[in-house]
């Protein structure tokens, strides 16, 4: 578990292991021991020198230098950490992409086994392509046509996508077969790698898969690994503002990455070392600049808070005094002698009454917040599909956020609670409307009553 000697015996290791010259290769490797005592596991990693200088080339050409480049299954391991809210559970990541196909096994929130399957669900683009006689990025757009499921050829006969396509029945079901085979290898490579994993770490029982990248919009893929495999097949979590199309499924190894490299909790595999680091000490600089920049901007703000706040202090402990010296005179009769004392009595008594109805119209009624919750939750809708995300109740101001599969229900609430005697005002903001679902947010304002009893 000694980072150092590791990294001193990672050269030795990786000359017996990598079937190429190490003077062409940058390699790092990582942890992937999941406790501190269990044994010292490392992963290696490897690329050629040419393929990263060509890499950074391009992006230097579009003004833009690189502070990073490390592996795929790190990106997903991380978003999957970002998203996930299930603690101690087993479960694989399946990232299907056009060339490869990632496998991440992840026990009780550690990245225990990864393998780069080269085979990838662009081939069934390339079937297509074949047997339709037409360039690859046609027959992509064609994909999205013909909406091919993979788990019968009747299937497809039925859904008809194939016909605006001119695909006859005859070619049809060769493309159909061959992408059935494609995903059977697939299936059976996966199954190799998991028994390459319970071999080391015996048998371990999985909660479920999490598919993503381009192949997880083939919507029968879904279906025929979880058959295959016997466990529930669900779309990656992600972001729930963007679950409205599929494209978030390819995007999830970009946005893993940014979180794999803000992540300071555990070092992973680096690419960019030796001849390729990152010239960082001139933006170090300006990031240094700049903290003392917002330091200073700190320091002035605090000596300006200082400043007032000790010239606030002082004028509201000149009002207390003033305050004090009245409440004096009021309650140990300091006023000097008048000729009608009854009068005198009469104005002190208003001067009372008057200070008695401003402090009531600030303070809050003597009334239960069950019975409150009890107005407000009596008319809710019964639609099953009514969501209460938040309310907050602020002295007399309440919040309520939510959600509801239809507007009708939610004006029907808002009207209930404006024929309401208790409330002042009922009023709603429609967050954002899809096809089945509403979000809104409601304020109600409680009324307040005046020293007569009737509302304000």
């Amino acid at each position: 578990n000694d980072m150092r000697k590791i990294a001193e015996a990672i050269p030795y290791e990786a000359a017996e292991n990598i079937p190429f010259a190490l003077e062409d290769l940058i390699f790092d490797f990582q942890s992937m021991s999941h406790r501190e005592d269990s044994a010292g596991r490392v992963m290696i990693a490897a690329v050629r020198k040419s393929d990263i200088a060509e890499y950074l080339r391009l992006f230097n050409e579009q003004g833009m230098s690189p502070v990073r480049a490390g592996l795929e299954s790190n990106a997903l391991f991380e978003c999957y950490r970002y998203f996930n809210s299930i603690e101690d559970e087993n479960v694989i990541q399946l990232h299907l992409g056009s060339k490869k196909t990632i496998i991440n096994i992840i026990i009780n929130q550690a990245l225990l086994y990864t393998r780069s399957i080269q085979r990838g669900t662009g081939e069934i683009t390339g079937i297509l392509s074949e047997e339709m006689n037409v360039p690859f990025h046609e027959a992509e757009k064609a994909m999205h046509t013909l909406m091919l499921d993979l788990t019968s050829y009747e299937n497809n006969i039925q859904k008809d996508h194939y016909s605006s396509l001119k695909i006859s029945k005859q070619k049809l079901k060769k493309i159909v077969t061959r992408s059935q085979e494609f995903a059977a290898d697939l299936i059976e490579e996966i199954m190799v790698t998991l028994k390459a994993f319970h071999a080391e770490y015996h048998e371990q029982s999985y909660s479920r898969i999490l598919i993503s990248g381009g192949g997880a919009e083939i919507s029968s893929m879904a279906s025929i690994i979880s058959r295959e495999l016997e466990l529930p097949v669900v779309a990656h979590p992600f972001h729930e503002d963007y679950r409205g199309g599929d494209m978030y499924l390819k995007f999830i190894p970009a946005f893993g990455a940014l979180l794999a490299y803000i992540s300071k909790k555990k070092p992973y595999v680096d690419f960019l070392k030796e001849e390729f680091t990152p010239a960082i000490e001139q933006s170090a600089g300006k990031m240094y600049f700049l903290a003392a920049t917002y330091g200073i901007l700190s320091i002035i703000v605090i000596i300006l808070y200082i400043t007032s706040s000790a010239v606030m202090t002082s004028s509201t402990n000149q009002k207390y005094d003033e305050i004090l010296r009245e409440q004096y005179k009021r309650y140990f009769k300091t006023y000097p002698k008048t000729d009608n004392p009854v009068s005198e009595a009469h104005k002190l008594l208003d001067r009372e009454k008057k200070s008695i109805k401003n402090l009531k119209i600030f303070m809050p009624q003597d009334e239960s917040l069950m019975d409150l919750l009890k107005e407000l939750l009596a008319p809710f809708p019964k639609d099953a599909d009514f969501n209460l995300k938040n309310i907050v109740i602020n002295d007399r101001i309440i919040r309520i956020d939510g959600s509801i599969a239809s507007s009708t229900a939610i004006d029907k609430y808002k009207e209930q609670l404006n024929e309401n005697e208790k409330f002042d005002s009922v009023t709603m903001n429609i967050k954002s409307s899809r096809r089945d679902q509403v979000y809104f947010s409601m304020t109600i304002k409680l009324k307040i009553e005046d020293t007569s009893g009737k509302a304000n």
